[in-house]
Order: C-alpha cells, then sequence, then structure tokens
C-alpha cells in the first residue's frame, strides 16, 4: 500500500514505504494462510514519550497515531506495555485522550484490557490482573523495602516509592524532587498525579497506616505531626509498603532511632546525587538483601534517578502480559502480536511476533547482534503508521 500522508507525522513516502514493505516481508515469513489480525504494541517511554534530562515531551502525532489504529477495522486495538506503574500510565492515557486501549504496567506484572476499562475501573489488587497471579507472596518485596528504609536512615537519603502494585517488582526515586532543585529531577509532572491519589500528603499515610495495622500491629507506630515513627519489623514494611503504593511520590526523609526509623516530607534533594550515586547505592541494597535472603534481587536504574526492583526471574513480565492481552479477542482470526521499544526487554519472546526497534537505541543494537529481524522506526508514531499502511 502506498504511503498517503496523515496529520499525525509528516514522513519522506519513500522511507515509509521501505519499511512497509519490510513489514511485509517479515509478515509472510510466518506463512499465514488465512485472514489475520495485527494486535500492536509499545512501551511507553522513548516510544510514546521521550525520557530525557529536565523533563519529557511527547512523540509528535502519537495520540493521533494512537486514534488513527483504534478507527482501523483491521487492526486489534493497540495497547501499552511498560515498566511505569498502572496509575501514571492510565492517567497518561487519559492526558493523550486515547480510549479503547489496553495497558500493562510494572514490566507487564499488572495489566487491565480495554473491556476491562470500560467495565469499570478494576480492582488492582484482584489476581486476575497480576502476573504471576497469587504463585509468588510479596513478604521479600516486604523485605526489601525494610532494608532500603533502613539504609535510607543510615545515608540519609530522601525517598520516594511508586505506584507498584505486583508482588514481584516495585519502583522507587532517591534524592529525586525538591524545591532546591532547578528542575524536578524525576520525570513525573508535579511529582504526584492529584487525579488518580488525591493528593496524598503525611496526614492520609499515616490514617491508611492506622486502618491497615489495626489487625494487631498498630503499636508499631507512633505518630508527631508530619513524623511518622516505625519499628524495624516486617509487619511495619507491609504496612508502609502499601500505603505507599496507594500514596506514589511523597518524598521522604528518614533517621535511625535505634529501635525505630522516624520518616518525615521532605522537599528539599542534594542536587549533586546523581545517577551512578544512585546505582551505587542501589546495587549496595541489593547485595545486603540477596546475602540473607532465600531469593535475589534485580533492578534497573534510570538517569532521573528513579529505579525498578525485583524478585529474580520475573525482571520482565512483558510477553506474559501481552500474551494474556492477545488471549482475550473472541477471533476465530489468527493474532499477530507487535511491539514498539528501546529495551531489549521489549522484544516480545512470542512465536510470529513483529518487533519494531527504536533507531539507535538498545533495542536496535541488540536485535543487530542477535540477528533478529524486526523493523527501525523513530518512535511509536511511525511504527503505528507503518501498520496502519500496511493493513
Amino acid at each position: 500500500m502506498a504511503y498517503t500522508e496523515t496529520s499525525a507525522v509528516s514522513k519522506d513516502s519513500y522511507d515509509i514505504n521501505r519499511k512497509v514493505a519490510k513489514l511485509e516481508q517479515l509478515v509472510d515469513e510466518i506463512s499465514i494462510q488465512d485472514n489475520y489480525w495485527i494486535k500492536p504494541f509499545t512501551d511507553f517511554d522513548g516510544p510514546v514519550r521521550t525520557r530525557s534530562q529536565g523533563g519529557d515531551e511527547y512523540q509528535p502525532g502519537v495520540d493521533e497515531a494512537f486514534n488513527m489504529l483504534i478507527d482501523d477495522e483491521y487492526i486489534l486495538n493497540p495497547g501499552i506495555i511498560s515498566g511505569r506503574g498502572l496509575g501514571y500510565l492510565l492517567s497518561q492515557v487519559d492526558e493523550l485522550g486515547i480510549s479503547e486501549i489496553d495497558v500493562a504496567g510494572e514490566m507487564g506484572a499488572t495489566y487491565f484490557t480495554q473491556e476491562d476499562l470500560e467495565r469499570e475501573m478494576p480492582d488492582s489488587s484482584d489476581p486476575r490482573y497480576l502476573i504471576p497471579e497469587e504463585e509468588e507472596s510479596k513478604d521479600d518485596i516486604y523485605a526489601f523495602n525494610l532494608r532500603m528504609m533502613e539504609r535510607m536512615a543510615d545515608d540519609g537519603l530522601q525517598f520516594m516509592y511508586g505506584d507498584n502494585l505486583s508482588n514481584v517488582v516495585g519502583s522507587a526515586c532517591i534524592e529525586a524532587f525538591g524545591a532546591d532543585l532547578e528542575e524536578d529531577r524525576f520525570s513525573i509532572e508535579d511529582t504526584v498525579y492529584a487525579e488518580i491519589y488525591d493528593h496524598a500528603n503525611s496526614q492520609k499515610v499515616q490514617e491508611q497506616i492506622l486502618n491497615y495495622a489495626s489487625g494487631g500491629f498498630a503499636d508499631q507506630f507512633e505518630f508527631h505531626n508530619d513524623m511518622i515513627r516505625f519499628e524495624k519489623s516486617i509487619e511495619a514494611a507491609e504496612a508502609i509498603t502499601e500505603v505507599f503504593t496507594a500514596n506514589p511520590f511523597i518524598p521522604w526523609g528518614f533517621h535511625d532511632e535505634g529501635a525505630q526509623i522516624a520518616m518525615f516530607p521532605e522537599y528539599r534533594a542534594r542536587d549533586n546525587f546523581e545517577h551512578d550515586q544512585v546505582d551505587e547505592f542501589v546495587s549496595s541494597v541489593i547485595s545486603d538483601h540477596n546475602a540473607v535472603s532465600e531469593g535475589t534481587f534485580w533492578h534497573n536504574t534510570y538517569h532521573d534517578n528513579s529505579f525498578d526492583f525485583g524478585k529474580q526471574g520475573y525482571q520482565n513480565l512483558k510477553t506474559k502480559a501481552a500474551e494474556r492481552m492477545v488471549e482475550t479477542p473472541e477471533t476465530s482470526r489468527k493474532v499477530i502480536p507487535s511491539n514498539v521499544g528501546d529495551k531489549p526487554t521489549d522484544v516480545l519472546q512470542i512465536e510470529d511476533s513483529i518487533f519494531f526497534a527504536q533507531e539507535g537505541t538498545q533495542a536496535h543494537e541488540y536485535c543487530q547482534r542477535e540477528g533478529i529481524d524486526h523493523v527501525v522506526v523513530e518512535n511509536a508514531t511511525e511504527a503505528f503508521i507503518i501498520q496502519h499502511e500496511f493493513v
């Protein structure tokens, strides 16, 4: 099909047609005899929204490109599969004005389909929306978070916890937000998405901790104005983790008080605490945890002082999330999943899937090094246009 310019993006027609031909070649190699659907997915940071120091911007035309696929009767509605928390991703979908879309977050560990979102806002703690469901408890996450908060107190570091819901993946930031920084180091605007989390603050956190701990360990907490003191126990770490998840990205400071840790809102971050120091600190906490735990943890750090962490073996559940969301359409046609990504973890380990590698990224280099057939694109906008033109 010849390229016809859309308002979503203006591209050289030869370049688009060449990439459409490459996609046609990859689909032909699948040897499909009957009709089929393409199910397009994309990573978020990079392909949809840039993740550059000093703030994020959407890729040009990406909102129009999403809606173009939604309107295409020959393509199943698109999906996002990202390491970001579901709360953030849903807020971004709303900001972009996208409807009829699947969303998976936390490296694919939690997901909602379009049908789930259309019925009502699903309970994200429902095991139907979690991967790997209930086969793994969250106890290791609680134990890791306790050790991390102890180390935060030892090193006097500021800390923000993310909105991850799964049993096996977490996210946080270190020295990432403060009135003393020229620009917010952390890349989520306004730090807390008030429209989703209803203006999270210390008093709300205290109320929810008391409610969570009312089953028998509320005496492990003390409150004084905005300060929260807690005992160094797994029960206290569990309550804090679950309440932080519901009230994410409040910047906390920590102080070691012997048998207790005191935490308090801290809106001043060290302006000279950079990515390398974040990586060094998180690596050290991981080593401490792995030395005494039966399981081992992994982590990834990012330029904006945020990081993901979790249980070994669950670094990447994006393929499982895609498989779940591909299973949902009630159709007798074969479904070809595609994904756009900038990292090797974005390559779906699904037979007969198509990968669009963002040019010049780790994913692009990985595909070239490993001999993985792919289509090179600038971003999700171009990948979506190529798929639209192909069908």
